[in-house]
């Protein structure tokens, strides 16, 4: 819909643009196999991921230590999204903490999690985890 726009405006625009999806909601998780018939990418967002699944604001002081990216239900919803843009051949990545746990790493590899977003800080030892898992 917006490359039609922008063409009717006589915008540039490249018509092959990936079109991606947040998996940050478990709703999204959950239709994933849907989804990834509809996109090129997913990109998992795991902070508000978990808030959502395990409804715990990670900022309220009073129940922030309920908040566990590593979670049973967390970890399924974000297998489902993984094992989702595998079967239809798109790519999948991960934003948020849980990318960047060195605890978390060598559980989203066996998932089958490719690509892992994290601050230039923390790219060496991400990447000493992986190299060595």
């Amino acid at each position: 819909k917006v490359i039609m726009e922008l063409k009717q405006k006589h915008q540039p625009v490249n018509e092959n643009t990936p079109i991606g999806a947040m998996i940050e909601v478990p709703a999204a998780a959950l239709i994933a196999e849907d989804l990834a018939k509809q996109c090129d990418f997913f990109s998992i967002g795991t902070n508000d991921l978990t808030q959502y699944t395990l409804a715990v604001d990670r900022t309220n002081e009073y129940i922030a230590e309920r908040y566990n990216p590593l979670h049973p239900a967390v970890l399924k919803l974000i297998k489902m999204a993984i094992d989702a843009s595998n079967n239809n051949n798109i790519h999948c990545g991960m934003c948020g903490n849980l990318a960047a746990d060195p605890n978390a790493v060598p559980i989203l590899l066996e998932m089958g999690l490719e690509e892992f977003s994290v601050s230039p800080t923390q790219i060496p030892e991400i990447k000493r985890i992986i190299l060595t898992d």
